[in-house]
C-alpha cells in the first residue's frame, strides 16, 4: 500500500522473511490470505521452530520501482526480544530490478 516500512537488506540471505512486526500490522489480511504453517529458521544460535504463515506474493516499492515476490514467509512471533524491523529482504527480492544502488555515503537503495 502506502505505508513506509523499515525492513532489513541482506544480499546473503536467498529469500525475503517478514517479521513479527509486519504480521501484528497486518494481522487480518495475513490470516485471511496465508497459508499456516510450521517451520525451522536456523542461525549462529541455534534452530527455532517457529508458526508461520506463507502469503502467495507480497508487492513492495522500493522509492517508485516495484517488486512482487512470491511465496514470502510470515513470522508470528519475534526473533529476538529487542525486534524493531517489518522483515528481510534476501535475492528474492534484489533480483527484480535490473540495477540497484547501494548508496551509503547518503544511507539509501535505489531500484531500477
Amino acid at each position: 500500500g502506502t505505508d513506509t516500512l523499515s525492513f532489513d537488506f541482506d544480499s546473503g540471505a536467498s529469500s525475503s522473511v517478514l517479521y513479527y512486526e509486519y504480521f501484528k500490522k497486518y494481522e487480518g489480511v495475513i490470516m485471511a490470505t496465508g497459508i499456516k504453517k510450521t517451520s525451522n529458521f536456523g542461525g549462529v544460535g541455534g534452530v527455532q521452530k517457529k508458526d508461520i504463515y506463507v502469503l502467495p506474493s507480497v508487492s513492495l516499492f522500493l522509492g517508485n520501482a516495484k517488486a512482487t515476490i512470491d511465496s514470502v514467509d510470515v513470522l508470528t512471533q519475534k526473533i529476538y526480544s529487542s525486534e524493531k524491523l517489518y522483515g528481510n529482504l534476501g535475492q528474492d527480492f534484489i533480483q527484480k530490478f535490473n540495477e540497484l544502488i547501494l548508496n551509503f555515503q547518503d544511507m539509501y537503495i535505489k531500484g531500477m
